[in-house]
């Protein structure tokens, strides 16, 4: 999967140029569909940044060890309650089959609820302590962790296929 995000416009002229060819900004007046409001101005606005961009990759039976603010994001509300960073997981699921899904207290047993992001990486899809779940080969899944804490968590995170 490959993912790009970019600012602004194609062509963007920020001094704006003159009619002869020379660089222009000597007017405070925005050239036609350089602003708000204005009919000359077409192109659709730039798109958010989802959760799942910059996602940490996570390999079958290889646990990951890491700070619920790692990513330094909070793009949505989690399990653990509102404006909390969250470690965003990607898991491309290597064979069909059932796999399980498990988050703890960094070396502890202490289970941390995980959200299952829904398909546009917008929004908490459900919370689970553990989950079973059936996978088709190549299926792309997301979770995120919060701390429950409000404070930055080491934790454990797995997913594991018997």
């Amino acid at each position: 999967m490959i993912a790009a995000t970019a600012c602004g416009r194609i062509g963007f002229d920020p001094l704006g140029a003159a009619s002869d060819g020379s660089q222009g900004g000597g007017s405070d007046i925005p050239p036609p569909g350089d602003g708000p409001g204005t009919t000359g101005d077409t192109a659709p606005p730039d798109m958010a940044v989802t959760a799942c961009t910059g996602a940490i990759h996570v390999t079958v039976n290889q646990p990951i060890t890491t700070s619920t603010c790692a990513t330094g994001k909070n793009l949505f509300d989690g399990c653990a309650g509102p404006a909390l960073d969250e470690v965003v997981f990607e898991f491309v699921a290597p064979a069909a089959g059932s796999y399980t899904v498990q988050t703890f207290e960094s070396g502890t047993m202490n289970i941390i609820t995980t959200a299952n992001v829904d398909a546009p990486c917008a929004a908490n899809a459900g919370c689970f302590g553990l989950k079973q779940a059936s996978m088709n080969q190549g299926q792309t899944t997301y979770f995120a962790v919060e701390a429950s804490s409000g404070a930055c968590q080491m934790i454990d995170f797995s997913i594991t296929m018997p």
